[in-house]
């Protein structure tokens, strides 16, 4: 039966995990300040500290944490999939054919990418920018607290707080 299951439990684990990872409400009600997560962290640096490129860098690792685990979810799904009562791509995917429908694809392709990777490649931007041009302080910056701020709890410290509760989490789901 375990066997047959494993796509179910890797996926109900992922969910988990990733609601937990991202969660932000919970957290910032509950948690107080030395609970701080990577959801509340960037937050607290937008709003509280207007520390935008260290929310962007925040925001960076958070983002490219839930890649890696939709990726390790997706081929942990793709090894043990029934096969179910679908057509298969091949048998009903086509190339465009006339000059409109390239266009019509070509369009959607291009509003798509705007849409989708504009605010990231603006967020990847944005992260490093430093008082004098371009460099990698906000990323240096993650381990510390600074002088000025209200918090008690390192950025890097808030992104251990995210993974350790997500991995309690989906242990215990």
């Amino acid at each position: 039966t375990l066997p047959a299951l494993r796509p179910a439990i890797a996926a109900a684990a992922a969910i988990v995990f990733l609601f937990t990872f991202t969660s932000f409400g919970v957290i910032l009600v509950l948690g107080g300040p030395t609970r701080s997560t990577l959801e509340t962290e960037i937050y607290r640096q937008t709003t509280q500290l207007l520390e935008l490129q260290t929310a962007a860098v925040l925001s960076i690792l958070q983002l490219l944490a839930v890649i890696v685990l939709l990726v390790v979810t997706g081929r942990l799904q793709g090894r043990r999939t029934v096969a179910l009562a679908l057509r298969a791509a091949g048998e009903t995917a086509r190339r465009a054919r006339s000059t409109g429908e390239r266009a019509f694809l070509g369009a959607n392709l291009v509003v798509a990418t705007l849409l989708l990777g504009g605010p990231v490649a603006v967020l990847v931007a944005r992260s490093f920018e430093t008082p004098t041009g371009l460099g990698f302080d906000s990323y240096r910056a993650l381990g510390t607290i600074r002088s000025t701020s209200v918090l008690f709890v390192p950025p890097e410290q808030a992104i251990w707080n995210s993974l350790s509760y997500a991995v309690a989490a989906t242990a215990m789901a």
